[in-house]
């Protein structure tokens, strides 16, 4: 979060390099000017401060006969932002190098769309558009595969197009470039092969790989469980030996004097093991419930 919120407060702060290289490039101080636009150029600057940056520093160059690292320049100016221009008043000479770059990067006829990353339900378009051929660029949605396809036009900014589609209702799209006399120039899909929008479920934060702590609960949870099920099964033999006891006090075909005490005997044994099985039972219940609650976490 603050690496972020610093990069963006550099972004929207002047640059004193930039506001250095370009005062000394007035004063014709081109060694100078080269030296502080350098330092300007790996700064974190708006796009459009970035490319006056690469301008004049590539223009400096050229003034001191280093070619080929205004080409390089140039290069990463093109790069950056295709559809740029140089100035209208700019040099013959300056122009045949800047020109002779961006021949060898995009040919003529040269055009390409490229689909950029964004938030779910959200188009973002990149128009790569050196030679200035796109006059519309369309989205051509649809809520359902039964329904008519809607066209209308986006809006370009700094090469990017960028809409809303979850907004609109639309789960299928296509974008189509179009030049003179509505020839496509490109397009990212088609109505054969339209995108998809992302569904809140498709789109949703992967689930959080577990922890330490949540393999020893699920270590905890599975003693609790085997204590509980241990203590169900002893409850259940102490209360059916409990039963058998009871019913052999009751037994009369004994002798008179051994039976009587057999039968104190297992009325005693008895109700000891009804109460160890009550005690097996809770103990059971308790270690089950536990387990449950363990996993449920």
């Amino acid at each position: 979060m603050w690496p972020a919120l610093v990069a963006a407060i550099l972004t929207q702060a002047p640059s004193a390099a930039l506001d250095q290289g370009r005062a000394l490039a007035e004063e014709l101080r081109f060694a100078e000017a080269v030296e502080a636009l350098e330092l300007a150029r790996k700064e974190p600057l708006p796009t459009t401060e970035k490319v006056e940056a690469l301008t004049l520093l590539a223009k400096c160059l050229v003034a001191q006969g280093l070619r080929p690292r205004a080409e390089q320049i140039y290069t990463e100016l093109l790069s950056l932002s295709p559809s740029v221009r140089l100035p209208a008043d700019t040099s013959p000479k300056l122009q045949e190098v800047f020109d002779a770059v961006r021949a060898r990067l995009y040919p003529p006829g040269y055009f390409a769309l490229e689909a950029l990353p964004g938030a779910p339900g959200a188009l973002r378009v990149r128009v790569v558009d050196p030679h200035g051929l796109l006059r519309r660029l369309d989205l051509i949605s649809r809520a359902d595969a039964s329904a008519p396809w809607r066209r209308r036009a986006l809006t370009v900014e700094g090469d990017v197009a960028q809409e809303a589609l979850g907004a609109s209702g639309a789960t299928q799209w296509y974008v189509e470039a179009l030049g003179d006399e509505t020839y496509v120039l490109a397009s990212i899909a088609s109505a054969d092969a339209p995108r998809q929008l992302l569904t809140d479920a498709a789109s949703a934060p992967p689930k959080r790989p577990p922890t330490t702590a949540d393999r020893l609960g699920r270590v905890g949870g599975w003693v609790a469980a085997g204590l509980g099920a241990t203590a169900l099964a002893l409850a259940l033999a102490f209360g059916v030996h409990g039963a058998a006891l009871a019913s052999a006090a009751k037994d009369s075909s004994r002798p008179p004097g051994d039976w009587a005490d057999t039968a104190r005997l297992a009325n005693t044994s008895a109700a000891d093991f009804s109460s160890a099985a009550l005690v097996c039972l809770f103990g059971g219940l308790t270690a089950g419930a536990l387990a449950t609650v363990i996993f449920a976490w």
